[in-house]
């Protein structure tokens, strides 16, 4: 006959009231919490619930206990001490700031000169790149390339290589007649 065929498992129902009592009261003198205290005696006496520790603790009042009160200023010192540390050391370093960009100059765009079309007169199957620089504010002053595009596209070919060329690369067409010189332009008829 071996010890593991003599030994029975203590459980949490086999102790008597002032066990129980000792067992949480020791536990709460460290400085544990209920949730704590709860999953240490489940190692020890099989599966015990918070419920469990709250009803022994309310029961014999152990939060009144003077060691208790200690214990949990402990705690509560040392976990504002470590909150403490953890939001100093995640402190945002100050990244410095981007160098601007230098500003391209903008050619001035005059008026109607050899075509485009307002907004209101832009219909489907026109080509609706914009041909005003930045500094146009009023409608009157916004007009569109207005030239024939193939079905389904939003812009001409011409105005397609300028508005996705490279910033550097990018040919300013004033007008869709400056666009057709440019001969980039290819017109449906």
């Amino acid at each position: 006959m071996s010890l593991a065929e003599t030994f029975e498992p203590i459980t949490w129902d086999a102790l008597t009231v002032s066990q129980k009592r000792e067992a949480v009261l020791d536990l709460l003198i460290c400085g544990r919490n209920v949730p704590e205290i709860a999953e240490a005696l489940s190692i020890t006496y099989g599966t015990i619930g918070a419920n469990h520790v709250r009803g022994v603790i309310d029961r014999h009042k152990l939060d009144d206990d003077r060691l208790v009160i200690d214990a949990r200023q402990r705690r509560r010192t040392q976990e504002r001490a470590a909150s403490l540390a953890r939001a100093r050391a995640r402190r945002p370093v100050a990244l410095p700031k981007p160098a601007a960009l230098p500003k391209m100059p903008l050619a001035p765009i005059s008026g109607r000169k050899g075509g485009g079309v307002t907004l209101f007169d832009l219909k489907n199957g026109m080509c609706r790149a914009p041909l005003w620089n930045d500094s146009a504010t009023g409608v009157e002053t916004k007009f569109y390339c207005g030239a024939p595009v193939r079905t389904g596209q939003s812009y001409c070919a011409a105005c397609c290589e300028r508005l996705h060329a490279p910033a550097r690369e990018r040919i300013v067409f004033h007008t869709p007649a400056a666009a057709n010189a440019a001969g980039g332009r290819q017109r449906a008829r």
